[in-house]
């Protein structure tokens, strides 16, 4: 996720847990933090604009934080006992703080360090093969949430909780092309202008073949065909306002379940999208599992899974050749999962697994590729 929160006009807040810092700035336009609207260490909570105390607050935050960032371009707070004292023992705290600038800025919050990291080492390792990008995963504060979620302050962690929110806060899905174009915009055209108006450089021009929109939308935020086909065009057009770029390919779907024709008789139906969309390609996933993690006897049962997955891509595949033959496959998921594979500590499996899935993905490319898929 490339920007984390919300853009939140004159107001510049950070949010983070113990033993992490909330680094704060005014140097955009060359101010100074003038003013700390809001400081607490304990259990307040909210969004920028709007945050609230909670029963756990360490009385001497704001004089800590006025102190550290009053009158300064930036400043560094650290989230610790050791600052702050401790004001309800036992407790898991966070520090939050809201800030104003002078003069004025606004203030979004894009942050692309780990995103540039590993995409870069990728378009650069694969420089001219075909590639598929996919940004699968939206900002959650696109969608209309009770209770804010928090990302671990530490980008490492894994963080299963996500995709919540199942509605927009704009319904028109304009926010949602917005975003997903400057993304885009700043891996191949040199940066963006964000929603104030501020340029944001990058300085890359990347390409790439195919952009596919979200991944396994059916858990996904629980999308239903007619919101993901929405969302799909609103990406692409977001794409091309941002980037001017109406060479690039798109990958529409990537379903998780099985046997849900219904989607594509409504996706691959060109009257359900936009004026100007393009099908070039959908995409769907396949998973072999076995009843046991230890015992290679059970992985026999791979093989009559993928001939019952055969029947579906046939079926899939009669759907897309009446409504939209142009239109391309990729089954760009394809594998074993075993029980326990997400579960830390789980027992070793036996050696020959390695054999038994090996032996799995040629004969899933001796099934499948009679079927005309280009792409496996």
């Amino acid at each position: 996720v490339a920007e984390l929160d919300p853009p939140s006009g004159i107001f510049q807040c950070g949010n983070v847990g113990e033993n992490f810092s909330i680094n704060l700035s005014c140097e955009q336009n060359g101010g100074v933090i003038s003013q700390v609207d809001f400081a607490s260490y304990g259990t307040s909570t909210g969004t920028c604009g709007q945050l609230q105390q909670g029963t756990c607050h360490a009385a001497n935050s704001s004089d800590i934080v006025k102190k550290a960032c009053v009158g300064k371009q930036s400043c560094s707070v650290p989230s610790t006992f050791k600052l702050f004292g401790d004001p309800c023992f036992g407790t898991v705290k966070r520090l939050l703080i809201q800030i104003q600038c002078n003069p004025p800025q606004n203030n979004t919050y894009y942050n692309f360090n780990y995103l540039d990291t590993m995409l870069q080492d990728f378009l650069d390792a694969t420089d001219g093969h075909s590639r598929i990008i996919s940004f699968s995963t939206q900002p959650n504060w696109l969608f209309k949430l009770d209770t804010p979620h928090i990302y671990p302050d530490n980008a490492s962690l894994t963080d299963w909780r996500y995709p919540v929110g199942t509605e927009l806060v704009d319904d028109t899905m304009h926010a949602l092309g917005d975003y997903y174009g400057r993304l885009v915009a700043w891996y191949t055209r040199g940066g963006f202008i964000d929603e104030y108006g501020r340029k944001h450089t990058s300085n890359y021009d990347y390409n790439w073949d195919y952009t596919e929109i979200f991944n396994e939308v059916e858990s996904e935020h629980s999308m239903n065909v007619e919101f993901y086909t929405r969302a799909y065009d609103a990406v692409i057009q977001g794409i091309r306002r941002h980037t001017n770029n109406y060479d690039m390919k798109y990958v529409g779907m990537a379903l998780a379940y099985h046997n849900e024709f219904d989607w594509y008789r409504y996706f691959l139906n060109h009257s359900n999208h936009a004026p100007d969309i393009p099908l070039d390609m959908i995409s769907y996933h396949f998973y072999a599992g076995a009843k046991s993690r230890t015992d290679p006897t059970a992985w026999e049962s791979f093989f009559s899974q993928l001939d019952g997955f055969t029947f579906e891509v046939e079926q899939i595949e009669e759907i897309r050749k009446i409504l939209s033959p142009e239109t391309r496959t990729t089954i760009d998921e394809l594998g074993v999962i075993l029980p326990d594979d997400n579960t830390p500590g789980a027992p070793q499996f036996p050696m020959v697994y390695w054999n038994a899935a090996a032996a799995l993905y040629a004969y899933a490319w001796a099934r499948i590729s009679r079927q005309g898929i280009d792409v496996v």
